[in-house]
Order: C-alpha cells, then sequence, then structure tokens
C-alpha cells in the first residue's frame, strides 16, 4: 500500500456472521490501494468476481442490458488488462489514454 513515510498506517480487518468490515487508518487514494483495497473485500467470495480488472490502473464497467464492456485507460504508457468474464476472459493492450468497448454477443 502506498503511503507517505513520515505517517503510519494500519489495516484492520474483523469477520462476523453479517460480513465482513476493513478500516484503514490514513488511507491514501492510489491505484494501488484502490486494488488491494477490493481484494481485501473479495477475499472471502466463492468465486473470482467477472467484470473486474486485474489492472489497477485501467477501469472497467459491464452493461448487462447493452452487454457490454468498457476499459479505460488514463495514462502515457501502453498497459496490459485482463478482464475474467463467462466464457473465460479478455485481454487487451490499451494505448495512452484509451477507452475501448466491447459488445459481448452470445
Amino acid at each position: 500500500m502506498h503511503k507517505k513515510p513520515s505517517h503510519s498506517s494500519s489495516i484492520q480487518s474483523e469477520a462476523s456472521c453479517r460480513g465482513k468490515g476493513i478500516y484503514l487508518s490514513q488511507y491514501r487514494y492510489f491505484p494501488e490501494n484502490t486494488f488491494t483495497l477490493r481484494s481485501f473485500i473479495e477475499q472471502d467470495l466463492k468465486a473470482k468476481p467477472l467484470y473486474t480488472t486485474v489492472n489497477p490502473y485501467v477501469d472497467c464497467v459491464y452493461f448487462s442490458k447493452a452487454k457490454t464492456l468498457v476499459l479505460v485507460y488514463g495514462s502515457d504508457k501502453e498497459q496490459k488488462v485482463k478482464v475474467r468474464n463467462e466464457e473465460g476472459a479478455i485481454e487487451e493492450i490499451l494505448g495512452a489514454f484509451e477507452m475501448r468497448m466491447h459488445h459481448l454477443v452470445k
């Protein structure tokens, strides 16, 4: 997790019969921190979630009614991205500041 050197951070998690709570002291927004937080939340899922990216620098959203997946990358270097779906995975290489749409028709 990214943190400023002058501050100390802690992560605490507690599971209960109703769910799981996570407390992050001095949380700072960075793609890596958000990716790590999502990983903590998804730990107890029985199946890996669909339509999420394994690259913290690429955002994605799936519109189920339109059967459309949108990948958005907002930096100046090329990035690889992999998104799990019902058929396996979609793997792409996105260019700098690229947005790509996939129409997933069965």
